[in-house]
């Protein structure tokens, strides 16, 4: 009920712990639902971990200092009243957990001597398929919906999103080069679909190439720098955007698409070894996405599900239209540090999606 404290239960499906690769991401899912808190990939990593491994993560985290008492509640749960002790002779069965640590136990400081957590498996690209028709999907309606416009904030309570979350074990770096290698080439797919049959990938090795429809990285300022001096179509095109005020070497995207020497879509990509409910823009990425002249040719590409753990989880491509006007965002500033923009990724207009082949 409304302003009283927040219960919630999360119940999984089978019999013993830990549950199933696809059990466990319905429970983390879940749990980052039930709390609010965009760490989807990190309860995952909790879930899946052994006793030992659970117990570095919480060392970490600072917290392992509760694990006793949280064991000691659990045993005063488990007495019933025949079970209950009636005279000073008898005594409580602590639970499994709570007998092999004392009743209090000071939280150490983390030590680096700790073992690195096992690396999170995720999917080859050489093992995906991007061919086939995307479809047309539709987003969550939110709670809160009546009377909100497109950009405008949701009364729901956000993480601070101050630093990508993703679960223990994760190379980022490995994640955002898969998540740019299947964006690109679901791009290509989709304007050679449009007729443009000589559209393709601009090598990033710096050989010029004479060709007008092309698909190019432009993540960051050398980036950007190798495509123009490779490419008059992606030199004219990027003056032509700095004209309508994008920078040229901080855009506020990182894929452009170019159909027969005009610009195409402007992309922003975010990739998440899972299915993301919640993702963070930059405040640069934002302005770019909601400038006048360019809302029409922006869009945010979702590509998810890149884990190869999560069982029948398809991976996916989603690609959301002027995100500024179809999702639902809320405006974060942190002072001294950085401004951004969270995106409920799920609760949109419309969206074209295909999901891709796996092994």
């Amino acid at each position: 009920m409304r302003g009283e404290p927040l219960q919630a239960f999360v119940v999984w499906d089978g019999p013993t712990w830990p549950p199933t690769a696809e059990a466990a991401q319905g429970v983390a899912m879940a749990l980052a639902d039930a709390l609010g808190l965009n760490l989807v990939e990190t309860f995952l990593a909790f879930i899946q971990s052994d006793q030992g491994q659970r117990g570095r993560l919480l060392n970490i985290a600072g917290s392992s200092g509760f694990a006793a008492e949280i064991a000691d509640g659990l045993a005063d749960t488990h007495l019933d009243d025949a079970d209950a002790p009636t005279g000073g002779s008898a005594a409580p069965t602590p639970a499994p957990e709570a007998s092999k640590e004392p009743a209090e136990v000071a939280a150490p400081p983390p030590e680096d001597t700790n073992p690195a957590p096992s690396p999170v498996p995720l999917l080859r690209f050489e093992d995906l398929t991007i061919d086939g028709q995307p479809v047309l999907t539709f987003g969550e309606d939110p709670d809160d919906s009546s009377g909100r416009g497109p950009g405008k904030p949701s009364d729901r309570s956000a993480t601070s999103g101050r630093s990508r979350q993703a679960a223990a074990g994760t190379d980022l770096a490995a994640l955002d080069f898969l998540g740019m290698r299947i964006a690109m080439g679901y791009e290509v797919r989709r304007l050679r679909r449009h007729g443009l049959f000589r559209a393709e990938v601009l090598p990033p090795d710096g050989v010029p190439v004479d060709g007008t429809s092309l698909v190019v990285d432009v993540h960051s300022p050398e980036a950007i720098r190798q495509a123009e001096a490779s490419s008059a179509a992606v030199k004219h095109v990027m003056a032509e955007l700095e004209s309508r005020g994008i920078s040229r070497l901080f855009p506020g995207f990182d894929i452009l698409s170019i159909a027969a020497g005009k610009a195409d879509r402007l992309i922003e990509l975010k990739s998440s070894g899972v299915d993301a409910r919640v993702q963070t823009m930059s405040w640069n990425e934002w302005k770019s996405a909601r400038a006048s002249d360019i809302r029409s040719n922006f869009c945010l590409y979702l590509v998810g599900n890149l884990r190869s753990d999560l069982g029948h989880a398809l991976p996916f491509v989603r690609a959301i239209h002027d995100p500024f006007g179809s999702l639902a965002s809320r405006e974060l500033e942190e002072h001294h540090v950085s401004r951004a923009v969270q995106l409920r990724v799920r609760e949109f207009t419309e969206a074209e999606q295909l999901d891709l082949g796996g092994p």
